[in-house]
């Protein structure tokens, strides 16, 4: 089974958004900050005026924006100023004797099939993680047949869910 597809700024920067708001410590501060709202809602005086609880939203929702807005921008310059030698451009995935090859025009790295992280799809990407953090980016619109994407995706997951 072999996968041909390459990989742009866009499917780089998406991947970059998608890998840091499934992070634990991210999705943490933003329970803490809901929680917090809500403590300091319910320990409010009944007595006080509504403008500090219009304050405290206001404040919480300008924290929410300023991290999600700063982890955007970074990520975003990240992608500008990356060079992306062997990471962008084309790419071929295949499953050799039990591995995750792949091959560049620069590089080419074989993984063992058994000791893949995970493998989550989404609605246009198949990621392929190696370590919680690095992943094989997968467009899912560049690969022709789908059904070879499918089963592509198939044989990874038994793999995993085998270990």
């Amino acid at each position: 089974m072999k996968l041909e597809y390459e990989i742009n700024r866009k499917d780089f920067f998406l991947f970059q958004v998608y890998s840091n708001f499934r992070l634990k410590v991210i999705q943490g501060f933003y329970v803490f900050i809901g929680i917090f709202a809500l403590i300091s809602l319910y320990l409010s005086p009944p007595d006080i005026e509504y403008s500090f609880t219009l304050y405290t939203i206001f404040f919480l929702v300008f924290c929410y924006g300023l991290v999600f807005g700063m982890t955007l921008l970074l990520i975003l310059l990240i992608t500008i100023f990356f060079k992306g030698k062997g990471t962008l451009g084309k790419h071929s995935l295949e499953i050799i004797d039990g591995n995750l090859v792949e091959t560049t025009s620069v590089n080419q790295s074989s993984h063992k099939m058994s000791e893949l992280h995970a493998v989550k799809s989404t609605k246009n990407y198949l990621y392929i993680f190696i370590t919680a953090f690095a992943a094989h980016i997968v467009p899912k619109n560049e690969i022709k047949d789908p059904s070879l994407l499918l089963d592509f995706e198939k044989a990874l997951k038994e793999t995993i869910e085998h270990k």
